[in-house]
């Protein structure tokens, strides 16, 4: 977070919103009012711009996450206002408003508030240019301090600032409502002393500060033009609508702050004491409502669902991924998204936009929205910064690193269900060729194209579009028909603890993971494998989030493989009797059968563990509690004898 930035917790929309504001975020009635709220900050842009930033460089390279960047955390004019007050009145020597411990806890929130901005500037803060310095976050980060040190984005280190903040208001408003906001105050009760007029004259002086720099940033509207335009806001509207909407800002922000200090002046002075006390506080908690709920209005979307999502008239595509939707996963080869673009086809996949990868389409709107309306499942991962290491480990054994390993892409999908990907037409052949050149199990599915929805004249944006059949479609549905089951019976398996070999195992050429399943459980009673390929039947009787039910007939002694993630939580039975879990082909879950009709049942619950600490922690927080009620109650009594 850029050291200029803070002022964002103070003003809101002074470095903007969202770079789509005001498109399709607001009533129609306010669109106009938030014209030019794209955000133009630095918070989230990379290294690679800061010597642009700094005038060096002559061109201005790629803005990266600037252009994506956030509108950062907005605090409240009154709350900050208020929080300040409380941290003055720790200060005061005569008439003092707290205690001594009660200083030192505002002390230790004042000290954090301070350190958090710090370390959320990141590498802009002194000492830590590029993270190369021993202050700040670099020194943090370098340390290693567990939890802390894993906030891999310093300006979320300013989230613990809004807590600070909002902990200071809390005691602001304590000592408010000990002196000034007194319901039993008597009339022309002097509730206001030469500390308290003190404060009030710094209040004037914010103000006044306040007013002084509206008017210098007003007075350079056309440097900012400018600026706007040198870092990738080229057009001269567009830059002087983002110049206007920021310095509109500000000027809110000086309404407001008017309104914010002359009511606290008010209140200081004592003039919403005795029967006046609830119309202060009233008062003061509409303002902050309004307040907030402005700086807030942009983030708030207004969905039309049924458009959305195309309710009684889904497309073609997702109509057929959401059939029988345990049955199969899908995947859309997108770099940066999903699992990888299959290797070979990295060049295909960037000449090709189609609107359809390059645009969000699939990356944002079906897989974080659609899927789940519809529970498709996918492999595609969203948002994992930090995997588990067994996901982590599977993948990275997965991944080609040359064209002679391009069939780990195709081994991938095989092992996690994948039966559906998303791609061009004239993949399937290339697909063929290089991921499954013995057996060629890639075929088209369904062609189609990216439309926009029916009534919907010109798209203006991804929930306009939809996808239609088209016999000439330059987009597709590609099954492959090599993919496992959900489920399915083994009589051939191998049994090995070592997860580096089982990796190697699963990779290797000559590994055939329709005849055979890697155990990796340690088994004592394993029967001995069978030589019949053919080890029965399994079939659904239902299918949920945390409960899931076969019926299975084995034929031989067998190995029932489900591929979803294995998780010790997960406990399975086998008509109705606890059975061992067992952990397959590195990740995925199975169960040991007998030969004979089996009603095989999967279920996850959490370990009851943390649920018994925490309620042993408060009874023991009530009874120290009642002891403490009682000891005081105790002491009180006898002083009074």
């Amino acid at each position: 977070m850029p050291k200029t930035k803070t002022l964002g917790a103070t003003i809101p929309g002074l470095f903007g919103y969202r770079m789509d504001t005001p498109n399709k975020l607001l009533p129609k009635s306010l669109e106009s009012a938030y014209q030019g709220g794209v955000y133009w900050g630095g918070v989230g842009r990379t290294p690679a711009i800061d010597r642009y930033f700094d005038g060096v460089s002559s061109e201005p390279p790629s803005l990266g996450g600037m252009r994506f960047g956030y509108a950062g955390y907005y605090s409240g004019i009154l709350v900050i206002l208020i929080a300040l007050w409380g941290v003055a009145q720790a200060f005061r020597r005569q008439n003092p408003v707290y205690g001594f411990e009660q200083k030192m806890l505002i002390a230790f929130w004042s000290v954090l508030m301070l350190v958090m901005i710090y370390l959320a500037w990141g590498r802009f803060a002194p000492g830590s240019k590029n993270y190369d310095g021993l202050m700040g976050y670099a020194l943090l980060y370098k340390l290693k301090l567990p939890l802390l040190s894993d906030i891999r984005n310093p300006a979320k280190f300013f989230l613990f600032f809004i807590w600070a903040i909002t902990v200071l208001f809390a005691y602001g408003m304590d000592s408010l409502s000990r002196r000034q906001l007194v319901a039993t105050a008597m009339p022309g009760a002097k509730l206001t002393d030469g500390f308290d007029r003190k404060l009030i004259y710094g209040l004037a002086g914010i103000f006044g500060a306040s007013v002084i720099g509206w008017l210098l940033y007003s007075s350079h509207k056309a440097d900012l033009v400018q600026y706007l335009q040198k870092v990738g806001y080229g057009d001269e509207t567009m830059a002087t609508d983002i110049a206007n909407f920021s310095i509109g800002q500000v000027t809110w922000f000086i309404g407001l702050l008017a309104f914010a200090v002359a009511l606290l002046v008010l209140v200081a002075k004592g003039f919403f004491s005795g029967p006046r006390a609830r119309l202060g506080v009233v008062l003061i908690g509409a303002f902050i409502f309004i307040d907030l709920g402005r700086s807030n209005l942009p983030f708030i979307i207004h969905w039309d669902y049924k458009h959305k999502y195309e309710v009684g008239a889904i497309n073609p595509i997702l109509d057929t991924l959401r059939q029988n939707a345990w049955d199969h996963r899908v995947s859309g080869p997108e770099e940066g998204h999903g699992v990888g673009i299959p290797f070979g086809l990295q060049r295909e996949l960037r000449a090709y936009d189609k609107y359809f990868f390059n645009s969000g389409i699939y990356s944002i709107e079906w897989t974080q929205h659609h899927y789940l309306f519809y529970n498709i499942q996918s492999l595609d991962i969203i948002q994992m910064p930090r995997p588990p290491a067994d996901i982590a480990a599977f993948l990275a054994a997965l991944q080609p690193r040359s064209q002679t390993e391009a069939y780990l892409r195709g081994r991938l999908w095989q092992l996690t269900n994948t039966r559906y990907l998303l791609g061009a037409t004239d993949w399937v052949e290339p697909m063929n060729m290089l991921l499954d050149p013995q057996q060629k199990r890639f075929r088209l599915a369904q062609r189609f194209d990216i439309v926009a929805k029916p009534g919907v004249t010109q798209p203006g944006g991804l929930d306009d579009l939809t996808a239609a059949a088209n016999d000439d479609g330059d987009l597709a549905l590609i099954e492959f028909t090599g993919a496992l089951p959900r489920v399915k019976l083994y009589s051939n398996w191998l049994v090995n603890t070592n997860d580096e070999e089982n990796l190697k195992t699963l990779t290797a050429p000559e590994f055939d993971p329709v005849k055979t399943v890697l155990i990796s459980t340690p088994q004592k009673n394993l029967p001995a494998v069978s030589t019949n390929e053919n080890s029965g039947t399994v079939e659904f009787k239902s299918y949920s989030t945390k409960r899931i039910v076969f019926t299975a007939n084995a034929i031989a002694p067998s190995v029932l493989l489900l591929n979803d993630k294995y998780d010790p939580s997960w406990r399975v039975t086998v008509d109705g009797q606890p059975a061992e879990l067992l952990r397959c082909n590195f990740i995925m879950r199975g169960v040991q059968l007998s030969p004979g009709p089996h009603t095989v049942q999967f279920d996850f619950s959490v370990p009851n563990h943390p649920l018994f600490i925490t309620l042993a922690a408060l009874i023991v927080a009530i009874f120290l509690a009642g002891l403490l009620v009682f000891m005081t109650r105790k002491s009180q009594a006898a002083a009074a004898k």
